[in-house]
């Protein structure tokens, strides 16, 4: 029987509230519904062991605060953050109050749910296979494609041996076109695809905070290295040697 996971949605609403609850038990996982109150978290997180915590708030300054108590307290559980609209630097401070994952509203109740399920199965010992999908989404990457999946493939060749972004088509593209069991021809036409997509929407853009029109795939796969690294520690990988 596979393991039933417990974890606490806060600050929810009732519209949320439901659907959380109903995909969350879709999912084998026990909701708790609290409000966007300190104690009660706390209390519920010292009664029985929880294995994630999903905050959903507009209130930055008292959702930085929840989510520094429970790192500090709990630092095993993982915490994610929704909130409506992130404001100058307000993402970086969730994160360096303690946040694991953080991401925007409105979005697919359905797809939060499996991405915090499998967000390194609620470990805060993520390996890279399973971080680097989770850092993509966060950032806006649909990850219901094959050449999402492709693009995973390739940034953690790149973040092992970062002299493979010389090399793309043999070397990346080669790489991921044999654990797939693929032609190199369709790893580079749908990794391209996803990377042309990600920038006509306009995601690209709010990534990396300035206007890209036109970017290449080696580029855009460069600068994905250089934010992982900022935020995990990658094996065997220099961030130095992602700069731009």
């Amino acid at each position: 029987m596979s393991k039933k996971y417990r974890m606490l949605a806060v600050g929810g609403g009732a519209g949320i509230d439901l659907a959380v609850s109903k995909y969350m038990k879709e999912a084998d996982i026990k909701p708790v519904i609290l409000p966007l109150d300190t104690a009660a978290v706390t209390a519920e997180l010292d009664s029985e062991k929880c294995d994630g915590i999903l905050i959903f708030s507009v209130k930055a300054r008292k959702t930085i605060e929840l989510i520094g108590l429970i790192s500090r307290k709990y630092p095993d559980i993982c915490i994610f953050v929704g909130v409506y609209s992130f404001h100058g630097n307000e993402e970086d401070d969730y994160l360096q109050a303690g946040a694991d994952l953080c991401f925007y509203l409105p979005t697919s109740m359905r797809r939060i749910v499996r991405i915090v399920k499998s967000y390194a199965i609620f470990s805060k010992n993520s390996n890279i296979e399973t971080s680097i999908p989770c850092f993509l989404w966060d950032k806006g990457l649909c990850f219901d494609t094959k050449g999402f999946l492709y693009l995973c493939k390739a940034i953690e060749i790149c973040l092992s041996d970062s002299s493979c972004l010389s090399h793309m088509y043999e070397k990346v593209y080669g790489g991921v076109a044999e654990e797939f069991n693929v032609s190199m021809k369709s790893v580079e036409r749908l990794v391209r695809l996803t990377v042309v997509n990600a920038v006509e929407s306009g995601q690209v853009s709010r990534i990396f905070k300035r206007n890209v029109e036109k970017m290449t795939v080696r580029s855009f796969i460069k600068e994905m290295c250089y934010l992982y690294c900022r935020k995990y520690v990658a094996p065997n990988a220099d961030i130095n040697n992602f700069r731009i």
